[in-house]
C-alpha cells in the first residue's frame, strides 16, 4: 500500500506469496495468496490488517480484483470447467460468463454494482438487473405515483 510517500507490505500470515489487486475508499484491500496447506490460491480481504479468507465454491484458484464501498467483490476463478468471472455479495457468489466466450475475467466494480472486465479480445460492462422480487415494489411505487398525480390534477380542476 502506498500512502504519503511510503510503502507498506501486505503479507498474509503463513503464505508463501501474497498479491494485492484492489482497494476501496474505506481502505479494504482484496487480493490472493498461495495457501500451502490446500495447494491453492485463495482470496482475501484485508480490513485494517485483519484478514478474511475466501474461495469461490468449487474453485481451484480465486483471484479477487476489485471491491466497492458496499464490500461487493469481483474477480476471476478457475474450476474444472475453465475460467469464469464472479461477484461476491456478502458471501453469496454469482458466476459471470460472457455469452459464447471461452473465458471471462471480471476486473472492477463501482458503487452502482456495474462490473467491467474482459473476455478474449474484448472488454465488457455488465449492468445489474433488479432482482425479480423488487419488480412488484417498483410497479407498486409507479402506480402509487400515478394515482397521486391523478388525484392532484383532479383536485386542481375542482
Amino acid at each position: 500500500m502506498y500512502t504519503g510517500g511510503s510503502f507498506t507490505t501486505i503479507d498474509v500470515p503463513g503464505a508463501s506469496s501474497t498479491a494485492a489487486f484492489g482497494i476501496n475508499n474505506s481502505g479494504q484491500i482484496v487480493g490472493n495468496f498461495f495457501d500451502g496447506s490446500t495447494n491453492h490460491r485463495r482470496g482475501f480481504v484485508d480490513t485494517a490488517g485483519s484478514f478474511t479468507f475466501f474461495d469461490v465454491p468449487g474453485a481451484m484458484i480465486t483471484y479477487p480484483y476489485g471491491i466497492n464501498e458496499s464490500g461487493q467483490i469481483v474477480g476471476t476463478f478457475f474450476d474444472s470447467l475453465g475460467e469464469h468471472g464472479f461477484v461476491d455479495t456478502a458471501g453469496s457468489f454469482t458466476t459471470i460468463n460472457f455469452p459464447g466466450a471461452t473465458r471471462t475475467d471480471a476486473q472492477g466494480i463501482n458503487n452502482s454494482g456495474q462490473i467491467v472486465g474482459y473476455f478474449p479480445d474484448e472488454g465488457f460492462l455488465a449492468t445489474p438487473v433488479p432482482e425479480p422480487g423488487t419488480l412488484p415494489m417498483i410497479l407498486a411505487g409507479c402506480f402509487g405515483f400515478a394515482a397521486l398525480y391523478a388525484m392532484t390534477r383532479r383536485a386542481k380542476r375542482v
